[in-house]
């Protein structure tokens, strides 16, 4: 693997790569990643699901952050499948951004010390299940087929999404 990689960045040397670095991995997979300095990656839905969410939000700054992936549910989703004591856990460790906590928890997820933060569109505007990309272990439809079919929700959203990107500094 190193001999590939090593013949990618001669070839590119600028190349940014991503490791998926989720989930039960071999020690080889770690090494790669840190061998060559390449970034890795923070879900922010499975930290909250394994209740690794923190106050203090020092992380390894050479990552990328999520609220999930095309293979979660957006993050409306994920709150309303919470017990109500799990909701008030988390609006207590949030940074304070909203009373929605979807919305708390996008905020929290531009305002991780990462390199990059990328929210789905439906985190952004607060969609629901019906509007999750894919079905992991599922072939068909609904798979991918999901589109935003205007964008009013996106232009009266702007002005929130807006103070997000300011207040977390990623303008």
């Amino acid at each position: 693997a190193h001999s590939f990689f090593n013949k990618m960045y001669e070839a590119i040397p600028n190349l940014n790569l991503v490791v998926e670095d989720l989930g039960d991995l071999r020690p080889e997979v770690l090494e790669l990643r840190d061998d060559f300095n390449l970034m890795g990656m923070k879900i922010v839905q499975f930290a909250i699901k394994d209740h690794e969410i923190e106050e203090n939000k020092t992380l390894d700054s050479h990552l990328i952050a999520y609220t999930g992936t095309h293979d979660n549910g957006p993050i409306q989703s994920v709150v309303e499948d919470m017990s109500e004591k799990r909701k008030k856990e988390l609006m207590k460790k949030l940074p304070k951004f909203s009373k929605d906590l979807w919305e708390t928890i996008s905020y929290y997820t531009l305002s991780l010390n990462t390199d990059w933060a990328i929210l789905p569109i439906q985190d952004i505007l607060g969609y629901g299940a019906k509007t999750q990309w894919n079905a992991p272990g599922t072939i068909g439809s609904p798979n991918w087929e999901w589109k935003l079919k205007d964008y009013e929700d996106v232009r009266k959203k702007i002005p929130v999404f807006k103070k997000m990107v300011h207040q977390s500094n990623r303008n």
